[in-house]
């Protein structure tokens, strides 16, 4: 059971928690009555979903000025990108680039992030501004690195690319630092745990187990491999496979790409080329709320919490490739849904913290409000707290719901490509130069197929 400690006493003190409360909604820029972040994102999906209309890219960027500018900036990013705007989504994701630095300076400083704090315990998670999941700062490396592809800057792809292999790395150290050092900082002591509430959060242990990590994929590593070995740079290559294999072990189809790349480092180099053909499908699964029943001394609370559900995370869909005589299918690299999960799940405990401490300001203000202003200040506050408690359910929602590959060496030439999925078909003519990789990336949107057609050259 939770102890809430009750603070402050008397007309004066209740007149400050409301005007407290009043300065931190009427200041911040999320509406109370403002419809759930999943909501406002699923009339950009459906839009993509039906057409390639710019107006839905005009939408999200009239966004980008508001309090979760980040989020809203990958959002565009992305969608700029499906629609085939290379120019504008690089724009995009760059302003997400420079926003990710200016929230690691805040942070390391750890001043600005303060004001948010407060107003996050008082009222809830969704005043605090948006910070990116690791994962999702690594994709929006990757998909700029298709950006600079698609434009034919292979300069610029490279330095993507290689920001990639770096992000990737290093946030994956700074997580196993912090759970070291929470470890070291919690022995010994009661912290709070989510095991009394193990029942609620089933589906999400469900999903989270279907993969390893929640910063790392095998998609950006096979991605960075691939170009890597287009370029001749076999060594890398040959690193950023073996990645890719230590996050996906039983992937034969992996082993192969990681024993090609040997072969070529070791000098056993044949003329051919590589067709990559990387599919995208559908979008990420939403956040979801749960109301949990936290038991107090001053009775049962009824707080809100975000979760994925396994049930929602739809199985990967193979499509099916022809060139001449070859037929093969794509293979599944990356679950995003299941990454997602993961990484909410690891921070379930600080979620639970910031709960009980919300909980136990409201009861705070409730007390202070019945005991001063009496029976219309006591119907104004429950009101405030039952418009208030919304659990926190953002995410970048044009995000692939699972990412796909496969793979053919053909001798330099020309091809005409077919592609199959579900009853959608697309035929379409591709290069392979000699010793290069010519990617072709393919977004499937529920029916419609979007290809796009990068050639990598430059093999030793």
């Amino acid at each position: 059971m939770i102890r809430l400690e009750v603070y402050g006493q008397g007309l004066g003190c209740a007149l400050c928690w409301l005007l407290l409360l009043f300065l931190l909604s009427g200041c911040s820029t999320v509406p109370f009555f403002s419809p759930p972040y999943p909501q406002q994102a699923q009339v950009w999906r459906e839009a993509l979903y039906q057409s390639q209309d710019k107006r839905v890219l005009e939408k999200i960027s009239r966004q980008t000025r508001k309090k979760d500018r980040l989020l809203y900036t990958l959002e565009a990013g992305r969608v700029a990108q499906i629609m085939g705007y290379y120019g504008d989504s690089e724009k995009w994701f760059q302003q997400a680039a420079d926003l990710y630095e200016k929230n690691d300076e805040a942070a390391r400083i750890r001043v600005s992030s303060l004001s948010q704090s407060v107003t996050a315990i008082a009222i809830n998670d969704n005043f605090i501004h948006y910070q990116a999941q690791p994962y999702e700062r690594i994709l929006s490396y990757t998909f700029q690195a298709l950006n600079y592809l698609a434009q034919g800057d292979i300069v610029g792809a490279a330095v993507e690319f290689r920001r990639v292999d770096y992000t990737q790395r290093q946030q994956e150290l700074d997580h196993q630092k912090q759970i070291t050092k929470a470890e070291e900082k919690n022995k010994g002591k009661d912290s709070v745990g989510i095991n009394e509430y193990e029942g609620y959060f089933s589906g999400l242990n469900s999903a989270a187990a279907l993969v390893r990590s929640g910063i790392q994929n095998a998609y950006s590593y096979y991605l960075a491999a691939a170009f890597w070995e287009g370029q001749g740079l076999y060594n890398d290559a040959l690193v950023d496979y073996k990645q890719a294999l230590q996050i996906l072990p039983d992937s034969d189809f992996i082993k192969a790409d990681v024993q090609r790349a040997s072969h070529k480092l070791n000098g056993q180099v044949n003329k051919n080329g590589l067709l990559i053909i990387a599919l995208e499908q559908g979008f990420v699964p939403t956040k979801e709320p749960v109301r949990i029943p936290i038991p107090t001394d001053q009775g049962i609370v009824i707080i809100n919490f975000p979760v994925y559900q396994i049930n929602r995370l739809s199985d990967p869909l193979p499509m099916q490739v022809k060139v001449n005589k070859d037929e093969i299918t794509t293979q599944p690299l990356i679950n995003v849904g299941a990454i997602a999960a993961h990484a909410l799940k690891e921070q379930l405990s600080s979620i639970i913290a910031r709960q009980i401490a919300r909980t136990a300001a409201k009861y705070t203000i409730q007390r202070e409000v019945n005991e001063s202003l009496g029976l219309l200040g006591s119907y104004a506050i429950q009101l405030y707290n039952f418009v208030s408690e919304q659990a926190d359910l953002r995410s970048w929602m044009t995000l692939p719901a699972n990412s796909q590959v496969a793979r053919l060496e053909l001798a330099a030439g020309t091809y005409e490509v077919g592609l199959s999925l579900s009853g959608s078909h697309a035929n379409l003519v591709v290069p392979i130069s000699v010793q290069g990789v010519t990617l072709l990336r393919v977004i499937d949107l529920g029916g419609r197929l979007i290809t796009q057609t990068m050639p990598i050259n430059g093999g030793s």
